[in-house]
């Protein structure tokens, strides 16, 4: 019994001092991202609000966030106040409910039910109808610590999974600037947006114990609010909003 706690332990402390996986960025397995849909900017049908500041240091806003529910995806047109749900499979796009302000600027869809919430009121509605009505936050929802990241110096990045569990991957050929959660599979897989020191910005996927699995490049006019900007379905497909000069871009693809 001893010599089982003493080889537990031993173990236990090699995992730790371990230090992080190597990753070299360029030899990531890459995918690209498909445009699959451009909505016009407007306010009728067919087309979703948007405001493009007249200064360039100043940056769009008026889509602010994007969801879906495994057929389709939900997109946060506050601007035109309303939702706006498009099809996968046909691509076809149709006003799904209105909204009483333009405050709302998040949205996620839990056991089968639209939340979004009011930024300005700062609490949560749920679809109803047409519309929307005040609700509580669903019990699969509740606020968790975990996963979350943290820079540990050297380049490299702390995964927390749990109060015991954790990995870190350092990139030996790329520095980083961020490195932030966006998403997990129902595989258990993890998504994150990166951010590279040549200002570039990708999608890397990993496996819920660190193994590196594929990474994606983002368009280059997007995600400057990459937690709403980007929705990782439950089967890893990858959604992503981007604006365009004239319409808003909307991009998908598996890593």
């Amino acid at each position: 019994m001893r010599v089982f706690i003493v080889l537990w332990i031993v173990l236990a402390v090699s995992l730790l001092c371990a230090g992080p996986v190597p990753v070299e960025f360029g030899s990531v397995p890459e995918k690209k991202l498909e445009l699959i849909k451009k909505i016009p900017y407007g306010a009728g049908d067919g087309q979703v609000g948007i405001f493009i500041p007249g200064k360039t240091e100043e940056k769009p806003f008026g889509v602010n966030a994007i969801s879906g529910d495994g057929t389709g995806l939900f997109i946060l047109d506050n601007m035109n106040r309303r939702v706006l749900s498009l099809d996968i499979q046909t691509k076809s796009l149709k006003k799904e409910l209105s909204l009483p302000a333009e405050t709302f600027d998040a949205l996620f869809v839990s056991g089968g039910t639209l939340f979004l919430h009011n930024n300005k009121e700062a609490r949560l509605y749920a679809k109803k109808g047409d519309t929307v009505t005040p609700a509580a936050k669903p019990a699969t929802e509740k606020a968790t610590a975990y996963p979350y990241t943290k820079f540990i110096g050297n380049g490299a990045t702390r995964v927390v999974l749990s109060d015991k569990d954790f990995f870190e991957l350092s990139f030996t050929d790329r520095s980083l600037l961020s490195f932030l959660l966006v998403g997990r599979a129902d595989s258990g897989d993890l998504f994150f947006q990166i951010e590279l020191a040549d200002g570039s910005r990708h999608i890397l996927v990993t496996s819920g114990k660190g193994a590196v699995l594929g990474r994606m490049t983002l368009p280059g006019s997007a995600l400057y609010k990459p937690e709403k900007d980007i929705h990782v379905a439950g089967d890893g497909t990858v959604y992503v909003i981007a604006p365009g000069g004239d319409s808003l871009h909307i991009y998908g693809g598996r890593p």
